[in-house]
């Protein structure tokens, strides 16, 4: 259950992290 829990995280952390990388991209084009 734990190690199940524990898969699910890694790829959201990534996810997180492309959101982040696409929202300061879109900040960067507004200028």
């Amino acid at each position: 259950m734990i190690t199940d829990f524990k898969v699910m995280v890694r790829p959201l952390k990534a996810v997180n992290k492309v959101w982040e990388q696409m929202a300061a991209m879109l900040e960067a084009m507004k200028g």
